[in-house]
């Protein structure tokens, strides 16, 4: 290996040279600010809102195994009682804004799925429209083997019928900037000891798939009205 050696009197020029023509400044975090409502207007107040760096497409099949699984998000907030959010990025850079709402009271152990919408790529502070949230509907999917026995512990996958509300992709083809006509994502769980599974939909109908160890794999199209699949 050869050793690359400079006079000390060059290296100290260079320095010198450097400091005058570039001087350091502090990185100013960009800031996303916005709102979120419902499908009547009204604000969306607790709903969890994350930034962070738009997944690669190997991430994005990595999501059912957990959003821990997708890139670490670089800031997290709930929106305010008047359905306020501030967000801040590190970098400018694609990022996606997800957005989560707690399950109720009366059905706590189905999972909602998150809307997200693409920041790609954020190169400042944005201040974002008013965005929509979608209402949610109970669906719940029933998981039974050849002798109509509950499954404990199928996966369940449920997927939108739609990637986002009819209202919105209307609207789409006039998309303004600071609009991020948000998008729905899919969602698992496991079956409980009834072998149901329930998810909190943004459509009213949802694709499911159920996986078994065992058993061979389900497909089925579900609806709040019909909630038992086998």
């Amino acid at each position: 290996m050869t050793a690359l050696r400079f006079p000390t009197a060059l290296g100290l020029s260079l320095f010198a040279a450097a400091g005058v023509l570039a001087q350091p400044t502090a990185d100013v975090p960009l800031a996303v600010t916005g709102t979120l409502v419902d499908e009547r207007g009204v604000p969306a107040a607790g709903v969890e809102v994350v930034l962070r760096p738009y997944p690669s497409a190997y991430d994005l099949d990595l999501d059912l195994l957990g959003y821990e699984a997708l890139p670490a998000a670089v800031d997290r907030v709930q929106s305010g009682p008047d359905g306020t959010f501030a967000l801040k990025a590190p970098i400018p850079g694609p990022y996606r804004l997800e957005m989560r709402s707690a399950a109720p009271a009366e059905s706590p152990d189905a999972v909602v799925p998150l809307v997200y919408g693409n920041l790609a790529p954020l190169e400042g502070s944005r201040i974002l429209q008013a965005n929509e949230l979608p209402d949610r509907r109970l669906v719940a999917a029933r998981v039974l083997d050849a002798d109509d026995r509950p499954i404990e512990g199928a996966l369940v996958i449920a997927s939108p019928t739609r990637s986002r509300s009819a209202r919105q992709g209307r609207s789409a083809s006039g998309a303004q900037a600071e609009r991020l006509y948000p998008r729905f994502e899919r969602a698992s769980a496991r079956t409980d000891a009834q072998g149901v599974a329930r998810f909190l939909m943004p459509t009213a109908e949802a694709n499911v798939v159920a996986v078994a160890k065992g058993f061979v794999s389900r497909r089925e199209q579900r609806s709040p009205a019909a909630r038992r699949s086998s």
